[in-house]
C-alpha cells in the first residue's frame, strides 16, 4: 500500500471507529429513562438491555465466521445498514413491546458489524497501529457520545437515537472508502473452524491473559465509586476520576501503537501488564482525588495498551482467512470479565472498599505471567 493510500486508510478507520462508537454510546445516558417511560418496570428495563447484549454477543463468533467466508466490508456494511434502521426505528417507537424487538434486532447489526469490522482493522501491515488508531477513535466517540446524549436528552428522550442512526448511517457510507484487504476465502465449515481454535494454543493463551488483565477494566465502574466513596468523594469527582481513564485512553494509544510495531508488542503487553499491577497497588493504597485521577490516567495508557496489543497479539497467531472469527471470540472471552468481576468485587469490597484493587493487582501480574510465555 502507497504511504498516500495507507494514510487515507488509517482516516477512514479511524472516523469509523469515532461513529460507530459515538452512535452507540450516545444514547447510554436516556436509554433506561426512555424505556421507563413506556411504564414498565425496573425488571423489564434489566430485559431489554440483557436481551440486546445476549443478542450481539451470542451472534459474534457466528457473523465473524461469515465475515471471513463472504468479505468483511460487504457484512460490516450489512451490519451498519441493520443498526442505522433499526436506531430510527427505536426513535419512532410506540410501545414497548416495539422497543424490546427493534432494539433486539439492533443487536443483530451490532453482531454482525463489530467482529467484522476487527477483521478489517486486522487486515493492515502494522497490527498494532491499526487497533491502535481503531481503539483510540473508539474511546474518543465513547467520551463525547454520553455527553452528547446526556445534553440532548434534556430535552427529548427520543432524539438520541434520530443521532444514533445518522451516526450509525455515516459510518457505514465512511466504511466504503476502504479497500479491504483480501484474504483466501475459507472453505471451512463452521464447527470445524471452531475445532480448528480450540486447538490453537498459542491464540487459548492469549485469550486467557488477556481475560485476566481485563478484570482490571471491568472493576473500575464498582470499585471506583466504592472506594471513592469511602474516603469522601462526590459523584461528580467519582465521574471525573473515571473520565481520567477514557480520555488517556483516547489520547495516547496511537503512540503506544507505533512504538510497539518498533518494540515489539509482545514485550510492550508483558511490561505493561506488571505496571498496571503496580498502578492498582497505588489505587489500593490512594485515599485521595488527586492520586486516584493520577492513577486512572496512567492506567488508561497501561491497560488500554494491553487490551489494543494483545489484540493486535492474537491478530498474528491465526490465518488470515479466519480473522474476524477468531477476534469475535477473543472478544467474548474477554468481555466475559464483565460477568465474573461485578460479582468478586461486590464480594471481596464487604472487607474493604479498596481490597478490590489488591486482588486486580494480582490479576494484572497473572497476565503479566500468560504474556511472557514462548507460546504466545
Amino acid at each position: 500500500m502507497k504511504p498516500t493510500e495507507q494514510r487515507k486508510a488509517y482516516l477512514v478507520l479511524t472516523l469509523v471507529g469515532f461513529l460507530e462508537t459515538l452512535a452507540f454510546s450516545i444514547v447510554h445516558p436516556v436509554l433506561p429513562l426512555y424505556v421507563e417511560s413506556f411504564g414498565v418496570s425496573y425488571e423489564k428495563v434489566g430485559l431489554l438491555f440483557s436481551a440486546y447484549s445476549l443478542t450481539w454477543a451470542a451472534l459474534q463468533v457466528y457473523t465473524g465466521y461469515l465475515a471471513d467466508r463472504f468479505g468483511r466490508k460487504r457484512v460490516a456494511l450489512i451490519g451498519f445498514a441493520l443498526y442505522s434502521i433499526f436506531a430510527l426505528l427505536n426513535y419512532t417507537a410506540r410501545s414497548f413491546t416495539q422497543l424490546f424487538l427493534f432494539r433486539i434486532l439492533q443487536g443483530v447489526g451490532l453482531g454482525l458489524l463489530g467482529p467484522s469490522v476487527l477483521g478489517l482493522v486486522a487486515g493492515f501491515g502494522e497490527k498494532g497501529k491499526s487497533f491502535a488508531f481503531y481503539r483510540a477513535a473508539n474511546g474518543a466517540g465513547d467520551v463525547l457520545g454520553p455527553m452528547i446524549g446526556g445534553l440532548i436528552g434534556n430535552y427529548s428522550l427520543r432524539q438520541p437515537f434520530l443521532l444514533s442512526a445518522f451516526a450509525t448511517f455515516l459510518a457505514g457510507v465512511t466504511l466504503l472508502g476502504t479497500k479491504e484487504v483480501k484474504a483466501a476465502e475459507s472453505k471451512v465449515r463452521f464447527f470445524r473452524a471452531v475445532s480448528g481454535l480450540l486447538r490453537n494454543r498459542a491464540f487459548l493463551l492469549l485469550c486467557m491473559a488477556g481475560f485476566l488483565a481485563e478484570l482490571g477494566y471491568a472493576s473500575f465502574t464498582i470499585a471506583i465509586p466504592m472506594a471513592g466513596k469511602s474516603f469522601g468523594l462526590s459523584p461528580s469527582q467519582i465521574g471525573t476520576v473515571l473520565s481520567s481513564y477514557s480520555l488517556s485512553f483516547a489520547l495516547f494509544q496511537v503512540p503506544v501503537g507505533v512504538y510497539a510495531e518498533r518494540a515489539g508488542k509482545r514485550r510492550l503487553v508483558v511490561s505493561a501488564s506488571f505496571l498496571s499491577a503496580l498502578l492498582f497497588l497505588g489505587l489500593y493504597m490512594a485515599t485521595g482525588f488527586l492520586p486516584m485521577i493520577l492513577l486512572m490516567a496512567l492506567l488508561g495508557i497501561t491497560l488500554g495498551a494491553i487490551f489494543i496489543q494483545s489484540t493486535a497479539l492474537a491478530a498474528e497467531v491465526v490465518a488470515a482467512e479466519a480473522r474476524a472469527m477468531y477476534l469475535a471470540f477473543f472478544d467474548a472471552v474477554i468481555d466475559l470479565s464483565f460477568v465474573v468481576m461485578p460479582l468478586i468485587v461486590g464480594f471481596v469490597a464487604g472487607f474493604g472498599e479498596s481490597l478490590p484493587f489488591l486482588v486486580c493487582a494480582l490479576f494484572l501480574a497473572g497476565a503479566g505471567l500468560l504474556f511472557r510465555l514462548k507460546r504466545i
